[in-house]
């Protein structure tokens, strides 16, 4: 049986993700994960286990190494990382994950701004080309 950890589980993606994932893929152990004490008392039923990490991804590699020695202890296969921050976080230290990340691209891939302009001068160099923006104003004859 292959395991499966969600983190970040208190939040609304994360609940979407493991229902999906039970849905889908019954013979999935789905285990999830925060850093907030609230999912003690509050979780939700899509997931097997839930357990508490001890630091959140503003620790960095505090929270990587925590994350870790939970995916090595409850034998985990597959990391779903949830929250934006907590993934640059994870990628940045994934020597302390196994290869439960192995799936995601390199720290490097991850630096790049998120902005359009930067995005989309990365994908052109790196992986495709874009098509051109169409601009509202030049269509305005459809209007007309």
């Amino acid at each position: 049986m292959k395991t499966v950890l969600i983190t970040d589980i208190s939040s609304y993606k994360a609940v979407v993700i493991a229902r999906f994932l039970r849905r889908t893929r019954p013979s999935l152990r789905i285990i999830g994960c925060d850093h907030r004490t609230i999912i003690r008392n509050v979780h939700t039923r899509h997931v097997k286990d839930v357990r508490i990490l001890r630091c959140g991804p503003s620790a960095g590699e505090n929270y990587a190494r925590a994350l870790g020695e939970l995916l090595a202890r409850e034998q985990v296969d597959l990391l779903f990382p949830v929250n934006s921050n907590e993934i640059r976080t994870l990628v940045k230290h994934r020597e302390c994950l196994g290869a439960t990340l192995d799936y995601m691209a390199p720290a490097s891939y991850s630096t790049f701004s998120t902005t359009r302009i930067h995005s989309r001068g990365f994908l052109r160099k790196q992986v495709c080309p874009i098509l051109p923006t169409i601009r509202p104003s030049t269509l305005s004859f459809l209007w007309s």
